[in-house]
């Protein structure tokens, strides 16, 4: 009876500790974003490590737009996005470019370059690792919200070339970098719900996300036009720094691009060449286009404008491309998430 007694005393321990063991390790799962990716598990704990910035540009997000006017003037123009915000376009300023988000009269994004811009206490041309020792990047950012839980993770690659940093509990500082000089060549800065709208990065979330806006098809006309002038306008100033000629936007070979990207969108294929087999000399020539030399870049799936020309500027192919001393002519068209841009070196 003895040893009876303490077998099924033994016996109501285990099921105890186990029952705490299972209890205090609990688990959640997270569902990933529409792209096909399976669900992970993660832990539930966010632990943010706020960086502190000092510098005037991140003290714009959440103020109204007009001191921003009263500081800047009025923008170049005021384009339309997929997202919740509308571009306000600075393309006038010396050595300086910004891209602008407003929403609800209220700025929500930032995406600035240029030598004279104010990124501080950052420069343009300050290397990765000077960046690094000071804010120390990492592979994945958390945020809780109520409820909700995200959990964005970033690939190698992004850790070069597009790290993020959490400013404040509700917004973020995402730096570009050219990975072949290491250096820091644009920042973007965005608060929370423009992160979670555009979501650059593999995310994992336990709750609620926003819905995806609904664009008709007569939007996304002015939406495709509107990014294709932004890469025309970024692409010239990349080139400017660069002590390269200023490209001249030509509507005939927009067209050549914006046809590649649209039926590459409707049919759901990536690639330089047509379904029938032509590639951007025969596109060109179907156009009665002429040429001496021609170029050719494309991306899919990226965030916006400014998203697709650092990607091709860290791509070695596409950066020999968009940096080419000869070419005189470009033009670019988009269709949604699909990119073309062509380049010409006219005859004389």
């Amino acid at each position: 009876m003895k040893w009876l007694r303490i077998t099924i005393f033994l016996f109501f321990v285990l099921i105890v500790s186990i029952y705490i063991t299972i209890k205090s390790n609990d688990v959640d799962t997270y569902r990933t974003n529409d792209v096909g990716m399976k669900t992970s598990i993660v832990t539930a704990k966010a632990n943010p490590n706020y960086i502190e910035f000092k510098g005037q540009i991140y003290h714009w997000i959440g103020k109204p737009v007009e001191d921003w006017e009263k500081a800047f003037g009025e923008p170049n123009r005021i384009d339309p996005t997929k997202y919740s915000y509308d571009w306000w376009i600075y393309d006038d300023l010396s050595n300086s470019y910004y891209q602008v988000g407003v929403n609800d009269k209220k700025i929500v994004s930032i995406f600035a370059f240029g030598n004279d811009s104010d990124l501080s206490p950052f420069q343009i041309g300050a290397s990765y690792t000077e960046i690094d020792q000071e804010i120390s990047f990492r592979k994945y950012i958390e945020m809780e919200d109520g409820r909700n839980y995200y959990r964005f993770e970033l690939t190698d690659e992004d850790l070069i070339t597009r790290p993020i940093v959490q400013l404040t509990d509700r917004i973020f500082a995402q730096f570009y970098f050219d990975r072949f000089s290491g250096k820091l060549s644009a920042i973007r800065m965005m608060n929370q719900e423009i992160l979670l709208e555009q979501r650059p990065f593999e995310l994992y979330y336990r709750g609620n996300l926003s819905e995806t806006k609904l664009i008709k098809q007569e939007q996304w006309k002015k939406i495709n036009e509107a990014t294709a002038k932004q890469i025309f306008s970024i692409t010239n100033r990349v080139r400017q720094q660069k002590g390269l000629n200023r490209l001249v936007w030509d509507d005939n070979i927009a067209q050549v691009a914006f046809s590649h990207s649209k039926e590459m969108g409707e049919n759901q294929f990536f690639s330089h060449f047509s379904k029938n087999g032509n590639g951007l000399k025969e596109r060109l020539q179907n156009q009665d286009i002429a040429y001496l030399a021609a170029g050719e870049n494309i991306a899919a799936q990226y965030v916006d404008a400014p998203d697709v020309v650092e990607g091709w500027l860290n791509s070695e192919s596409h950066r020999e491309t968009l940096l080419e001393e000869e070419y005189t002519h470009m033009g670019i068209g988009v269709y949604q998430l699909y990119y073309t841009q062509n380049f010409v070196k006219r005859m004389e």
